[in-house]
């Protein structure tokens, strides 16, 4: 990530610079990041040579919640492409997963979280519960086997 700041110093308006900053940036989760590269990168590009800077930030905007900005890209996207570009069929999936994940978020339901106790609940990660008909409760942890006079505990 330091090596396209870096680079950037010598033309900071360098469209391709500014997208690999957004890549990694989204590839590392730090979405808000992501979204502020592309930005700049597609005010770089001003003649709209790099068709899948607009699909990587409606990607980016989706996991936002951002649905109308990621359609409006994927749009902008599929004007730009070829026909037989090699991401035409991602970007298509990408249009189905938006139109998905904004009815997931229409109809999701609040749910409140709370803390079960330590027989449960750790310092460390716990998942995916699942409460069966018997009222039996499974969960992933990641919790790690502790080792003290000859025996071994799960913490």
């Amino acid at each position: 990530m330091n090596f396209y700041k870096q680079s950037l110093e010598f033309d900071e308006n360098d469209s391709a610079l500014l997208f690999k900053n957004g890549e990694t940036n989204r590839n590392l989760f730090s979405v808000e990041t992501a979204l502020a590269w592309y930005l700049k990168a597609m005010v770089a590009d001003r003649d709209r040579t790099m068709p899948e800077l607009f699909l990587r930030y409606a990607e980016t905007l989706r996991y936002t919640g951002k649905f109308d900005d990621a359609r409006n890209n994927i749009h902008i996207y599929h004007g730009l492409v070829i026909k037989n570009d090699s991401l035409q069929q991602l970007a298509i999936a990408d249009s189905l997963l938006i139109e998905q994940t904004a009815q997931m978020v229409k109809d999701s339901v609040l749910v409140n979280i709370s803390n079960v106790g330590s027989v449960i609940n750790s310092a460390y990660s716990d998942f995916a519960p699942l409460l069966t008909s018997d009222s039996t409760l499974f969960f992933s942890s990641m919790r790690f086997p502790v080792h003290t006079n000859n025996s071994t505990e799960t913490v």
